[in-house]
């Protein structure tokens, strides 16, 4: 059946609702899992645009500092289920969010996408859009969505670049 999930992860309460169902699910099926997250650059921004992390002496790519982060956020996120006797790895890459996960989905050739929604509806639902739905639309194998409540959506952007930044 089911030998490779791919647990779609970004860093959020709905996606860290989902992990107890990926230990389930991997756990009976003695399934491989891997932990991808994918960032999508603010527009106007590229991977080779040059910053200096705070904290940091050096400049550094932000497609670099991007993904290093997010691998070590991963990292915790595999710990927690190798330590169940899973095995899991991490995986992060830049592109459009439902791309991203859809081209990690192929690459590991996960039988299965499992993430989580907000559900959102109606307004919040047209302005924020719905990763999941696009996923589901164009995924090739079968997708476990979980659905978790929404929280009020925050629309300004400083917010939106803040929750950028950690993931």
């Amino acid at each position: 059946m089911w030998k490779t999930i791919l647990y779609a992860h970004d860093f959020s309460d709905c996606a860290a609702g989902v992990e107890p169902t990926v230990i389930e699910l991997a756990t009976a099926l003695g399934a491989t899992v891997v932990v991808c997250h994918v960032s999508e650059l603010t527009h106007g921004l590229s991977a080779d645009t040059v910053i200096t992390p705070p904290g940091e002496e050096h400049p550094c790519r932000l497609g670099d500092f991007t993904l290093q982060s997010a691998i070590a956020r991963l990292d915790d996120v595999v710990a927690r289920l190798q330590a169940r006797g899973l095995t899991a790895r991490a995986t992060a890459r830049l592109d459009p969010i439902p791309v991203g996960i859809l081209r990690a989905a192929s690459e590991h050739a996960a039988d299965v996408i499992v993430m989580g929604t907000h559900g959102r509806m109606g307004l919040e639902h047209l302005l924020l859009g719905s990763v999941a739905e696009k996923v589901l639309r164009q995924a090739i194998v079968p997708v476990l969505t979980l659905r978790t409540p929404a929280k009020p959506a925050h629309l300004r952007e400083d917010e939106v670049l803040s929750d950028e930044r950690e993931g």
